[in-house]
């Protein structure tokens, strides 16, 4: 059936091509986290480090997942997250990531139309989904 193949032909670009858009928005996104992470940390610096090397980085899951992580680039980051006695005084990262999400949501409803969802995972390891 050519209809058919055509059909399915059509299907896959459009998947690839829909797939390549939202990569792009979730690799923006990270990018803007970092930035408002970099912007809004409630530490003083002290040797501009900790600020410097705010990231992120954005991965292809195939077909059911894209995934962006921001990240503390210097080894004591971790401590400005979770250390308990510093008792959240110091995190940025959960904020960060969450600055926008209905921004974000929209942006990937506009690719892929209502019922698409993100899940965003904190460096407590608690999990959260936006849809």
């Amino acid at each position: 059936m050519p209809g058919a193949d055509i059909c399915a032909a059509n299907l896959t670009a459009w998947t690839a091509g829909a797939l390549k858009a939202a990569e792009m928005v979730m690799s923006n996104y990270g990018m803007q986290s970092a930035d408002y992470a970099k912007g809004n940390h409630p530490w003083q610096n002290q040797t501009g480090l900790a600020e410097a090397y705010l990231g992120s980085f954005t991965q292809g899951g195939g077909f059911k997942s894209i995934e962006t992580f921001v990240f503390h680039g210097v080894t004591w980051g971790v401590h400005l997250e979770v250390r308990k006695d510093f008792r959240g005084k110091y995190m940025i990262l959960d904020r960060a990531i969450t600055h926008d999400i209905a921004g974000l949501m929209g942006k990937l409803q506009a690719i892929f139309g209502s019922g698409i969802g993100v899940k965003a995972t904190f460096a407590s390891g608690a999990t959260k989904r936006f849809s």
